[in-house]
């Protein structure tokens, strides 16, 4: 595994990009609701992606060496696969949400693209809470809760699917608005 100073890395995650409309519409439905919600700070609409692996800080001089070459041949057979969006709700957990997501059930493929990622990466990165079989909850984060919920978040049905047929290496740039996105690499799943 790399560890590193922050000084000189990146903070890096692996994600599918959601659909401008399928964000559009999550947003509007966001704002609509905004005044039943506790205080929250919404995810800007091109900041949101379906995160498949959290990188973590890596080392900016082993991106080209060592993190790339590992993607790139790992996902030459990587099919593409679907997330069923079932609900928005409270993430962790509806009683102690920090944030609001929209979260479904993964397709097979999908999960056998989450194992591959967690895979490739186990060697290379930091990355301990992703390698737990089992832990993975595809979501879209849409909020952020200002401070925890007093009461419990009430899921609400959304039921549409969200296809995943790219892979997008991103990079994270904390800015005095929030986190920045910025895409480095992105593969197509066959």
């Amino acid at each position: 595994m790399t560890t590193t100073d922050s000084s000189s890395s990146l903070r890096l995650f692996l994600a599918a990009p959601v659909d401008p409309l399928l964000s559009a519409q999550l947003h509007d439905s966001l704002v609509i609701s905004r005044d039943m919600l506790p205080a929250l700070r919404p995810v800007p609409v091109t900041n949101m992606h379906l995160t498949l692996a959290f990188i973590g800080n890596y080392p900016e001089q082993q991106l080209q060496q060592t993190l790339l070459p590992a993607l790139q041949q790992a996902l030459q057979e990587a099919r593409p696969g679907r997330v069923y969006l079932r609900q928005v709700t409270g993430f962790p957990r509806a009683d102690q949400a920090s944030c609001l997501v929209a979260e479904g059930n993964p397709s097979p493929t999908l999960l056998q693209l989450h194992h591959l990622l967690q895979q490739t990466l186990a060697p290379i990165v930091d990355s301990p809470q992703d390698n737990q079989p089992g832990l993975w909850r595809p979501h879209i984060t849409l909020a952020r809760f200002l401070n925890t919920p007093e009461d419990p978040v009430v899921a609400t049905p959304w039921l549409q699917e969200l296809p995943v047929s790219e892979v997008v290496l991103y990079r994270s740039n904390t800015t005095s608005h929030g986190p920045v996105y910025q895409a480095l690499q992105s593969w197509s799943l066959n």
